[in-house]
């Protein structure tokens, strides 16, 4: 009894969480732009997905072609649920990834192809869970962080290669 008391308060707690964001329907993954962009289509139209609480190396940085590669191998062709956190301009919004019931935003940051954004989250997204994995990937010295003293942060890169 108590059991299914604590497991209907959890799934109770649950509630006002998700109904703050807005769950997408399914979606076809029709390309990976960066390792944290991706472009998504619901036979109706195409929509741009930034991936929610990651960041990825930017063009020209070590490492931004193998982040894309493998957001590529993951997602690519593939049909994904999207939980949207926030809307952003033109047919696109930012969200959490999921093929499978997996995380793909936190698979990148497993595989150390992504740090967790430095940024102002939107509201209600937890980041503690992502700072974890983070860490834990720096430390076994996964993807980028391989480079160590020598990494930069994609947005202290984007500050020093401002066009």
């Amino acid at each position: 009894m108590r059991r299914r008391c604590t497991t209907i308060l959890l799934l109770v707690s649950f509630i006002p969480f998700y109904s703050s964001l807005s769950l997408a329907d399914q979606f076809k993954v029709i390309q990976v732009n960066s390792g944290d962009i991706i472009k998504v289509t619901d036979s109706n139209k195409a929509i741009i997905v930034r991936l929610v609480g990651i960041d990825a190396p930017e063009q020209g940085q070590p490492f931004n072609h193998r982040a894309r590669t493998h957001l590529t191998d993951l997602i690519l062709h593939r049909t994904v649920f999207i939980f949207e956190y926030e809307k952003g301009l033109k047919n696109s919004l930012v969200g959490e990834v999921f093929l499978k019931g997996r995380s793909i935003n936190i698979e990148m940051l497993k595989a150390g192809l992504a740090e967790v954004y430095r940024g102002v989250p939107p509201k209600k997204l937890d980041l503690i869970q992502y700072l974890i994995i983070e860490q834990e990937a720096r430390e076994a010295k996964r993807g980028m962080w391989v480079l160590g003293d020598h990494y930069i942060s994609p947005s202290v890169w984007r500050l020093r290669n401002r066009r």
